[in-house]
């Protein structure tokens, strides 16, 4: 869906159209720290858009995110995963802490989470 200029998108409401357009017909969200950033008082609104968008039975979301720790006290944790999911709708696939390769010789740990709409 071709929308155009975002200010003259939020301004004309074509993007809740689009959006209400998608309702129910997305297979996969991917999203990669993006969460972590929502700020909190939206994080429900938006949990719940997303949700509306993907398809029944199936629809999957898959994200990264920045895991709880030192370096980050407000990075995800399995319970912070399964409130987003259900704010969304959603049931847990599968959440875990891991490692990714950041730089030839440097890891960094990442919570990757999959939830699917039922």
């Amino acid at each position: 869906i071709a929308l155009g200029d975002p200010a003259s998108i939020a301004r004309s409401g074509k993007a809740d159209k689009a959006l209400c357009e998608l309702e129910g017909k997305v297979d996969l969200i991917v999203s990669s720290s993006v969460f972590n950033f929502i700020p909190k008082n939206d994080l429900p609104a938006t949990m719940d858009r997303l949700g509306k968008l993907l398809k029944s039975n199936g629809g999957i979301l898959c994200h990264s995110d920045w895991p709880e720790g030192d370096r980050h006290p407000d990075g995800f944790t399995i319970d912070r995963a399964k409130e987003i999911y259900r704010m969304a709708g959603l049931t847990a696939d599968s959440m875990e802490v891991t490692k990714m390769q950041v730089m030839a010789s440097e890891e960094s740990s990442i919570f990757v989470g999959v939830a699917k709409k039922p």
